[in-house]
This record gives C-alpha cells, structure tokens and sequence, in this order.
C-alpha cells in the first residue's frame, strides 16, 4: 500500500510535528503547508529519534534539522520527502511512493 488516508488536516495544528507509525513518517504542518518525511535514516536506514530540533539516529550518530537535512554525518543525504495532499472534503493523503 502507498496511499494512506490521515483523516480530516484539522487533527494537525499549524506548528505541529506527528511521528507516524502505519505508514511510518513524520507530517510537518508549516506555515508553508503540510509535507512529510521518512523517519528512515539514509546512512544505512536505522528509525530515527524525533527530538525538540529535528531528528537523530541512535545506530551511528547523524543528525537531522527539522526540515530532515543532514546536521552531521555518516549520512550525506537529506531525509526522503514523502507527498502529501489535502482533498477537497479536507483530509490529508500520505503517498509513500
């Protein structure tokens, strides 16, 4: 499965950060509008810890700002975005692929 219906966008306040379990992610709600992102570290694909400033692997030490660019190596890339797209009746669809 790669389509995964959130629920009504009202459930994620502006400013909020959700950790996700099925389908793993983490939706952002900005200013900017709602995005996602794998909690899948791209060193070798350890999950991540969310924390106050983004996000941290406890396997090998990266770090990751909020916006899931790399902070500190071993990994060189930023976090996968996922697509997430809010339908016309309001509830947000998670696209893994």
């Amino acid at each position: 499965k790669t389509e995964f219906d959130l629920g009504p966008a009202s459930n994620f306040p502006l400013g909020s950060r959700t950790l996700l379990s099925d389908p793993p992610a983490v939706l952002l709600h900005t200013e900017r509008g709602f995005s996602a992102l794998s909690p899948v570290c791209t060193h070798l694909g350890c999950g991540l810890e969310n924390n106050p400033d983004g996000f941290a692997c406890p396997c090998h030490g990266s770090r990751f700002d909020a916006d899931g660019n790399v902070l500190h190596g071993p990994a060189a890339k930023s976090l996968q975005s996922l697509n997430v797209e809010v339908t016309a009746e309001g509830n947000l669809k998670l696209f893994t692929a």
